[in-house]
């Protein structure tokens, strides 16, 4: 399997033959997935990209079902790999953080602080409990002070306490196989987490750092919010989590996108069923946009916006693993400006199930 990227010095129009940064070869390397790669500019020197992902090792595909389950080669590392001329070239892929055996990390993203330091945000799978007893799923970050030269151990930022989402009426047909519990599964973004930084200049906020992702513990234990946690002293220590959404208790919010615009302004987005009527048709599925001018301190009622014009239905969508309309959302600014991007189902149009929809994210 073969990580590539591509550039484009142009502002998209075209873009370069694409550029390998890793090639893992089975034949000779055995089962490998190379997983959730992200990309990031360095947005203090435009000579820098990092590219950060989950490398799985698991046994061959020979091996025995005994091999799987006690093969000491089961494990995801985090992995990187770093261009210094844009993208041109790329400097061998490495490992930077082996969680241990049966372990893994996911949803490997780097953000880059106002002084260059690196930040690498995921979260951290222990299915053994660790010196910390940390076992379950747990938003850490690594830091880099030298542009990814060498690492900081991992950051604990907190525990990540999700649930699968699933369809709230188990009266309705299911496309695919139900969970245990008898409900079918909406797919969302439930185990990877996001990050962003405040990069303005001279400002109290410089340099603060968050963290949001899907949790249930201010909600049942069934059910998700979303949650942030920040930091004011480049990841080093973390705040207690805020709720951002509004959802009511009893309903799921999921698959959260943060970002920092130039005042400072903290901007949130997520999906949620707040407006399905139980009993009916469709299942009435909305995506908001929620504003703190706190510094993420708080998220008011009145600063949480719907991006959609209308409720789309979720059980239209495609059906793999769940309904899924994707596990990734974009969120992004100019100047002050959010600009938010998500993908939404066409309720039932079998020749074009899901559309991307861009909008204006005040």
């Amino acid at each position: 399997m073969a990580r590539d990227t591509a550039f484009s010095d142009n502002d998209g129009l075209t873009w370069s033959a694409p550029r390998e940064v890793r090639f893992d070869n089975p034949r000779a390397l055995g089962n490998n997935f190379n997983d959730k790669e992200t990309l990031t500019a360095d947005p203090g020197d435009p000579d820098f990209v990092y590219a950060t992902w989950q490398r799985i090792v698991s046994p061959s595909e020979v091996s025995s079902g005994a091999a799987f389950e006690n093969a000491i080669t089961f494990f995801s590392d985090t992995w990187f790999a770093r261009s210094t001329d844009g993208g041109e070239t790329w400097e061998p892929a490495h490992s930077i953080f082996h969680p241990g055996q049966f372990n893994q990390t996911i949803g490997n993203q780097i953000e880059v602080l106002p002084n260059g330091t690196l930040i690498n945000g995921f979260n951290r799978i222990q299915n053994l409990s660790n010196r910390r007893g940390q076992r379950g799923f747990n938003v850490e970050i690594m830091r880099s002070t030298d542009k990814g030269e060498t690492w900081s151990a991992p950051v604990h930022v907190s525990r990540l306490g999700v649930d699968e989402v699933a369809d709230p009426e188990i009266a309705h047909p299911c496309p695919g196989d139900r969970e245990s519990d008898g409900t079918c599964a909406v797919r969302t973004g439930d185990i990877i987490p996001d990050f962003a930084v405040d990069r303005r200049s001279n400002q109290a906020t410089r340099g603060n750092l968050y963290a949001v992702w899907m949790d249930t513990r201010f909600n049942d234990s069934d059910h998700n919010d979303i949650l942030l946690s920040r930091s004011t002293n480049g990841g080093t220590s973390w705040s207690a989590p805020v709720k951002v959404d509004h959802a009511p208790a009893g309903v799921d919010a999921f698959t959260a996108t943060v970002d920092v615009d130039a005042s400072g302004r903290v901007a949130v987005s997520y999906y949620d069923f707040r407006n399905d009527v139980k009993g009916d048709i469709p299942l009435s599925t909305d995506f908001w946009v929620a504003h703190s001018e706190d510094g993420g301190l708080t998220f008011p009622a009145a600063d949480e916006n719907r991006l959609t014009l209308e409720s789309f239905d979720m059980r239209t969508a495609p059906f793999a693993l769940g309904y899924f309309v994707g596990d990734y959302t974009g969120l992004s600014h100019f100047g002050s400006r959010f600009d938010s991007l998500w993908v939404g189902a066409n309720d039932g149009n079998e020749e074009n199930r899901t559309d991307v929809f861009h909008q204006n994210a005040q």
